[in-house]
């Protein structure tokens, strides 16, 4: 985990791996000034027989007893250790500001919170560690908007009913193996940053001043049960990362989504591009658009570099622009319709395919620029599935038929279903 913390020169950092397990080892400035609160038995945050408790601090500096505070304007600074299953009771406002210093939940330990917490408020920046296995559960809202740096390691749960990542540069990580649950809403801010190496879900996914959401791993996970908003944020996925929207998908205003290096995305809903968006397809990355795609007002589409896209609907174009570069290739399954400042371009050997060419926009028209032995023209993609081949074979000695097939490409294909039929072809 990369920090941004300064420490001064006597300060110390060990990361270390020990049986599989990641643990990181804060030191704070003064190691010999500090209070620690640890989890003996399962039980509630505010009752004293859930802790032990342990310090090295001087008389006078603000010593707590009993239970661990969750903020603390001056004193000794505070430190807490989850072994157990620990419920915190109403909702945990300014969570960490002031002298506390650290929280960490380990393997099998459980921190539930009924209503809402917020990292909020001053004093030192804490540090929140969750080892592998350990849980995290917030029934409310989750807002993080201090430069925190959180991590979900492998293993490790992390359900919360709805997710704010404010504008103040907090980093929340879903490492590989590692599961973020947002049961309603996914918001990112300014300067938010949400790095998915393992599994996000949410019911809906919303940057609404800017933020940046990275897919970085072949086992990245993206699950948005219901819309996706980018307004001015950043989308990025690389690698095998891949996301699926079962809603709407909008672009926002100077909003990017970005899939690069086998990436793939699928937008069951109308998928909009307005002015000033974008939506990048690069490096062997490929998406499906389930519904039609709007691009009003400006907003671009651009391919490069063998990436194929299937639209199953229409795509309108009153001023937005698509882009195919370098053996690229857009399926639509409906019609395209350019007007205004709608265009098209294809260029070097890429190729937009439409079903309904007919009733789209003709290539002898101002909106189509075709160069470089590309195409822009009829040509349909009728099941989410490339044909490598098809073998049919019959064994005598058992009276069976052996079918044998593969494919090259298949775009959400869940599985295959083999039928017969006892009458021949007119039975069937």
């Amino acid at each position: 985990m990369n920090s941004n913390t300064n420490f001064p020169a006597s300060t110390t950092q060990k990361i270390g791996f020990i049986g599989g397990l990641f643990l990181l080892l804060i030191f704070s400035a003064n190691p010999a000034s500090a209070q620690s609160f640890t989890s003996k038995k399962d039980g509630k945050w505010n009752q004293s027989v859930t802790w032990n408790s342990a310090h090295k601090c001087g008389q006078g500096t603000n010593i707590n007893i009993g239970v661990p505070p969750i903020n603390k304007d001056s004193g000794c600074v505070v430190n807490v250790s989850i072994n157990h299953t620990v419920d915190f009771e109403g909702d945990a406002l300014d969570f960490g500001a002031g002298v506390f210093n650290s929280i960490e939940i380990k393997s099998g330990g459980t921190l539930n919170f009924p209503g809402d917490v917020t990292f909020n408020g001053g004093g030192s920046v804490p540090t929140f560690i969750m080892q592998s296995g350990a849980k995290l559960n917030v029934a409310g809202t989750f807002t993080v908007n201090r430069p925190v740096k959180i991590v979900i390691p492998a293993n490790s749960v992390v359900t919360i009913n709805n997710l704010i990542v404010g504008d103040n540069q907090p980093e929340v990580t879903v490492q590989e193996g590692g599961q973020l649950i947002v049961v309603e809403t996914t918001t990112l801010k300014r300067e938010s940053s949400l790095k998915i190496q393992g599994s996000l879900k949410t019911k809906d996914l919303t940057f609404t001043s800017g933020g940046t959401l990275t897919a970085d791993s072949n086992h990245a996970n993206i699950e948005v049960a219901n819309d996706l908003n980018v307004t001015n944020g950043l989308l990025n996925l690389n690698g095998k990362s891949n996301i699926q929207v079962g809603g709407k998908t909008n672009a926002g205003q100077s909003g990017t989504i970005s899939l690069t290096h086998s990436a793939f995305a699928t937008f069951q809903g109308l998928v909009t591009i307005p002015n000033g968006a974008t939506v990048k397809v690069a490096n062997t990355a490929h998406f499906l658009f389930g519904d039609n795609l709007n691009m009003s007002g400006g907003g671009k589409l651009e391919l490069r570099n063998n990436t194929e896209g299937i639209i199953r609907g229409n795509v309108i174009l009153p001023n937005g622009r698509i882009e195919t570069y370098n053996s690229s290739e857009v399926y639509i399954g409906g019609k395209l319709t350019a007007s205004n400042g709608g265009a098209v371009q294809t260029n070097n050997n890429s190729a937009l395919n439409i079903c309904d060419y007919p009733n789209s926009t003709q290539l002898s028209t101002y909106h189509i620029t075709v160069q470089q032995n590309s195409f822009y023209g009829e040509g349909c993609i009728a099941l989410p599935v490339v044909w490598g081949g098809f073998s049919i074979l019959f064994e005598s000695a058992n009276k069976q038929v052996k079918l044998t097939w593969e494919t090259t490409k298949e775009w959400e294909n869940s599985h295959f279903v083999v039928e017969r039929s006892l009458t021949g072809i007119e039975g069937y």
